[in-house]
């Protein structure tokens, strides 16, 4: 059962998370727009949130509740900063909170954790699932490097790409 049911527009940031594909955006708890609140959901008509904590407990090895919260919140935040996945900027989206966790101390610009499951907008489905590059790309340009540039002349000291003077 959610505790809560909100909908609006915001910038969206989708991005995997091991088997799930989560949607980071933020809130503020009163009118000047600080984004003190942070909304991560699970990107699923099934999901209920609950996977963050999961995960957060099996993969980032945390156990109390602050500590999930923060290893969440970092994913969220990592995903955001590298934008190597879909950024919506002016997403329309509902989203059924589940859990609200008050962190006790502002980390990362947030006060509050809440997750849940989130669904965007009709228009916006086909833009749901993160687009990354597969793990070989990132290392392509280690396999397939630039061709090299001619050797310097004759007599060029070592480390001067001009050739003498």
């Amino acid at each position: 059962m959610s505790l809560s049911e909100l909908t609006a527009s915001s910038r969206v940031t989708v991005f995997p998370l091991e088997h799930l594909t989560v949607a980071y955006t933020t809130r503020s708890s009163d009118g000047r727009g600080l984004g003190d609140i942070g909304l991560v959901t699970v990107v699923d008509g099934q999901a209920d949130g609950d996977e963050l904590w999961r995960l957060a407990r099996d993969l980032g090895g945390r156990t109390q509740g602050a500590d999930q919260a923060r290893w969440i919140l970092t994913q969220a935040g990592r995903a955001r900063m590298v934008k190597t996945y879909t950024d919506l900027p002016d997403a329309r989206w509902t989203a059924h909170i589940r859990r609200r966790f008050a962190l006790g101390a502002l980390f990362a610009n947030h006060e509050v954790l809440m997750t849940g499951r989130i669904a965007l907008d009709s228009d916006q489905r086909s833009s749901d699932r993160p687009h990354h590059r597969p793990a070989q790309a990132s290392a392509e340009p280690l396999l397939n490097p630039p061709a090299t540039s001619p050797p310097p002349p004759p007599g060029t000291p070592p480390g001067c790409p001009s050739g003498p003077r």
